[in-house]
């Protein structure tokens, strides 16, 4: 039973690049889409302004989030910026899966890119859980409490790992300089 699933594991570096080229691929997909329903944020909150043919489409991008009411300035500010720092961070796990496919998975570009997601995740964390806050306070609005913050332990941990990733990757570049000065 063992030999047949290892059969299935073996791979072609050719299909290793394919399968690192569609990843990079669909990540680059997901990145659009934030810049896009970014756009649709912003032209939501103009809509006054909006050219026709858009409407629909932040109409529809609307009902598939669950609200057609219209955000405070705060809001817009904060969900735009949210969606503008996941479109960095998919930006750069792709660049990372395009790397790994061909090859260079140990690299310091690598290590920066890492570095970049977790210091992203975290102007991320902020922003959700300070932003509206902060920006409500600044217009004079009371602040209210936003029950769509939360503050978990999974949310903190998927901000940590890509420094922990990142170390362990920057330990691999380390060790990869080793062995090519031994060669």
């Amino acid at each position: 039973m063992m030999r047949r699933w290892k059969a299935y594991l073996k791979t072609t570096p050719e299909q290793e690049d394919e399968a690192a080229g569609m990843i990079a691929s669909l990540l680059q997909i997901a990145a659009g889409l934030c810049w896009l329903s970014a756009a649709v944020e912003v032209a939501w909150f103009f809509r006054a302004g909006c050219p026709s043919w858009l409407q629909p489409s932040i109409f529809v991008h609307h009902v598939l989030l669950g609200t057609t009411q219209r955000l405070s300035g705060a809001e817009t500010v904060v969900r735009v910026a949210g969606l503008v720092l996941s479109a960095a961070i998919y930006d750069r796990v792709a660049r990372i899966a395009a790397h790994c496919g061909r090859g260079a998975v140990f690299t310091r570009v690598n290590v920066v890119a890492l570095q970049a997601i977790g210091w992203l995740s975290i102007a991320r964390q902020v922003v959700e859980a300070l932003g509206l806050s902060l920006l409500d306070a600044a217009f004079g609005l009371p602040v209210p409490v936003h029950p769509e913050v939360s503050h978990n332990v999974g949310s903190l941990s998927t901000t940590v790992l890509p420094f922990v990733i990142a170390w362990i990757f920057q330990r691999g570049v380390k060790i990869q300089e080793e062995l090519d000065d031994v060669v």
